[in-house]
């Protein structure tokens, strides 16, 4: 997949530095080498990152088009109750408001969020996760908004949630920094 929209190849060389914590000359342990696609650890931090370019969102988004299928999935009970923690935290800090989540996905917790009083919203740069996202609105009547934007490029007013998640994310942007 990743050879296909030209993402990476089989000669692609270890970052200088790490993006994380800036070690240089510590990306030497390349981990995976799969369908051309290679990713190094930081010895000095442990992050684990694609090779020297960086993805442009242009190459994110070809790369996700598809990723998702055409039917919502159902969710492991042990990820739901994942879920309901996390917003036990939160409203254990504050009542249910906004809460904005990054990378919706299939939109499963942005379900449960709705569940417990929270006006949702769901970031999802996947043409095939909008489809989705869509579709369950539609089929299951859920209210929470969807948004085909990247958290820079989002039109979303400064202070205007009460809660924000990144679940599963982080480890596909090209510069997480």
């Amino acid at each position: 997949m990743l050879l296909e929209h030209g993402l990476m190849n089989e000669t692609q060389a270890p970052p200088s530095s790490c993006l994380i914590c800036g070690a240089f000359g510590a990306m030497a342990a390349c981990v995976v080498r799969q369908e051309g696609a290679s990713l190094w650890r930081c010895s000095a931090c442990g992050v684990v990152q694609r090779g020297a370019s960086l993805w442009n969102r242009e190459e994110a988004q070809a790369y996700y088009q598809d990723y998702y299928p055409n039917d919502i999935t159902p969710f492991d009970p042990i990820t739901g109750r994942r879920y309901q923690r996390i917003l036990d935290v939160f409203q254990g800090i504050r009542p249910p408001g906004r809460l904005l989540e990054v990378g919706a996905g299939q939109g499963h917790f942005l379900t449960v969020a709705e569940t417990r009083g929270w006006k949702a919203v769901g970031l999802e740069i996947s043409v095939s996760g909008l489809r989705l996202l869509q579709k369950l609105k539609r089929e299951q009547g859920w209210q929470f908004e969807v948004l085909g934007d990247d958290l820079l490029k989002a039109p979303l007013l400064e202070r205007s949630f009460g809660a924000a998640t990144l679940f599963e994310v982080i480890e596909h942007l090209g510069d997480p920094a």
